[in-house]
């Protein structure tokens, strides 16, 4: 009754099922592959790159990032170290923090550890610094943050710098020579 009251044949019917089927395929795929998406603004700030670390380490292996400019509006995946996200800095806490929380984390001394540095030079930015070991990671990281400028350093260079920031301040004694050098785990291609 549908198809006479506005005169569209079983054949023009299929190609309107097959148009709507067509358009709504790349949303439903997009939906799945965003279960493993993470987005945020280009940028190398410490909170930002420990953050993708964790997140890739502890929290989602699967995990793919996608980097919009500063200041763009993120419109799907999860969003991260911007403004209004769920996961964002605060005067209170670091991106790195609220990720720790949410999932629960805080039982790894590492982790925690690692949670402290951060908090230090992110959030405790101009307050003498209570752990020695986050004078030598800010000065490491603004290495890497000097050899690629705004832009994002890959992923890999993020992982590597982190899981041996993890690796050496896991060990029993970690001293604040073992983390020297670490930006030379990311030499820029």
């Amino acid at each position: 009754m549908i198809m006479k009251d506005f005169n569209i044949n079983k054949r023009d019917w299929y190609y309107v099922f097959l148009f709507l089927l067509l358009m709504y395929s790349p949303l439903v795929q997009s939906d799945a592959e965003q279960q493993h998406q993470y987005v945020t603004w280009q940028g190398a700030e410490m909170d930002k790159a420990a953050s993708i670390w964790l997140i890739k380490h502890f929290i989602d292996q699967d995990a793919e990032f996608k980097f919009l400019p500063y200041g763009s509006l993120i419109p799907s995946g999860f969003s991260f170290d911007v403004p209004l996200s769920k996961f964002s800095r605060n005067h209170k806490q670091s991106t790195f923090d609220t990720l720790l929380t949410e999932y629960q984390l805080l039982s790894d001394p590492t982790l925690k550890k690692m949670a402290q540095i951060v908090h230090e030079i992110e959030i405790n930015t101009w307050r003498p610094k209570a752990i020695k070991e986050s004078i030598l990671v800010d000065t490491e990281w603004a290495i890497i943050q000097k050899r690629y400028g705004k832009q994002t350093p890959p992923i890999n260079c993020i992982m590597d710098f982190f899981a041996q920031l993890y690796q050496q301040l896991s060990k029993q004694n970690a001293s604040f020579l073992n983390i020297q050098n670490l930006s030379e785990v990311c030499q820029k291609n």
